[in-house]
């Protein structure tokens, strides 16, 4: 049976000509709604609010993360686990960092809005290194910290092998705002850090960040030790589930947005109803090289539908709408753009238990960072004209 929802909720997401239903499930993350999906991280974990100052959220409480320089709503944040390698990570005058012909001080107010929480680093002479060098094996890792030039023009750079290569990051940072940089390689006991080209000139640094990963994420906090944040894992199960979910036919709407391209291989998960094993799911993922949007269904370990729209992935956090339907032998899908998968018209239904976010029961650990806002689950195969009006509506 469906249940209703009151018209104020339903009214983000069913603005739409074609008359559609209230969904069994509505996860609004964008104000807090989660619909019933339980968080768990064992860690406390970082977002900004919506003025773009840093907070930090309890373990286990949900992040609702904001564009810093912009203050726009990006949705609630899911991530990979990661830990900083970086030590002292906004104290630039501890003896974990090395400076040559630069004076460094802990006087800035940093990404957190607190007073004397960030570093400067003063250039004393032309070419002034500040630098840090952690042992550890050979993997992809990506240095990020946050600046802003306090004095000067000239040149600043970035690097993560003692120098053998600098990466300017001149164009990228100003005096007004806290600007994040980044720099990605494949390399063992990695050596980071900055050089300031021109003598006298002076930036602000905060949070510098060396994490295993293709991408920088939220920062993580510092001090004699490396730190981990573990992974945001969704999950609606139980009766929960068993209350909103039809095993003969269904219709999923989920608006998310990524920051940055995943890596290659990676095949990201946006959505998975499964039976906690990897031989019955219903899905949703991304083919990370060309940008397609997926929508398959497996039962008893054999795929009996893929229906992909191509190239409809924007890695910048721009907004995108995927909608599913399924009914035996009759499977589509519709996206943002408004195209149309291709109907299978032959397929059996898994039998599944519980629903995931960014993640797969028996798939390979998350590796990209998300951003959820809308979550809508139908217990009917919707018609056509409904996935594609419900993916195009914003």
């Amino acid at each position: 049976m469906l249940r209703t929802l009151a018209p104020s909720i339903l009214r983000p997401i069913l603005r739409s000509k074609v008359p559609v239903p209230a969904p069994a499930f509505y996860g609004d993350f964008g104000t807090g709604q989660t619909g019933g999906f339980a968080l768990t991280r064992a860690t406390t974990a970082t977002y900004f609010d919506a003025s773009g100052v840093l907070q930090t959220a309890a373990s286990g409480a949900m992040r609702i993360n904001h564009d810093p320089a912009t203050g726009v709503r990006l949705g609630m944040l899911r991530e990979p686990a990661r830990a900083n390698r970086a030590l002292w990570c906004r104290d630039l005058t501890n003896a974990a960092w090395t400076a040559t012909t630069a004076t460094v001080a802990k006087d800035v107010v940093g990404i957190d809005g607190t007073a004397a929480s960030a570093s400067s680093i003063l250039a004393t002479a032309g070419n002034a290194t500040v630098l840090q060098a952690v042992t550890h094996t050979s993997t992809l890792r990506t240095l990020s910290a946050y600046v802003k030039r306090l004095v000067g023009t000239g040149v600043v750079e970035i690097t993560l092998d003692n120098g053998g290569s600098w990466a300017a990051i001149t164009s990228s940072i100003n005096s007004t705002t806290w600007s994040r940089v980044a720099l990605s390689a494949t390399l063992a006991n990695p050596t980071f850090g900055f050089r300031l080209v021109t003598d006298t000139d002076k930036i602000a640094v905060d949070y510098v960040q060396v994490e295993d990963g293709h991408c920088a994420t939220s920062p993580i906090l510092t001090t004699t030790v490396a730190v981990a944040r573990n992974v945001d894992a969704f999950l609606l199960s139980g009766q929960a589930f068993a209350n909103i979910w039809n095993a003969t036919e269904g219709t999923i709407l989920v608006e998310f947005s990524m920051p940055t391209a995943p890596p290659a291989s990676s095949f990201p998960v946006i959505l998975s109803a499964n039976d906690a094993t990897a031989n019955e799911r219903v899905s949703m993922s991304i083919t990370e090289t060309t940008g397609a949007l997926n929508f398959g269904l497996t039962d008893g370990g054999v795929v009996q539908a893929t229906c992909a729209i191509a190239s409809t992935a924007a890695y910048d956090s721009s907004v995108m709408r995927l909608v599913g339907a399924y009914k035996v032998n009759d499977i589509r899908s519709a996206a943002q753009t408004g195209t149309l998968a291709t109907q299978d018209t032959s397929a059996t239904l898994p039998t599944v238990t519980q629903l995931q976010l960014a993640d797969q029961a028996g798939g390979a650990a998350p590796v990209t960072p998300m951003h959820f806002r809308r979550v809508a689950y139908w217990p009917l195969r919707l018609p056509d004209q409904a996935l594609v009006s419900l993916a195009t509506t914003g």
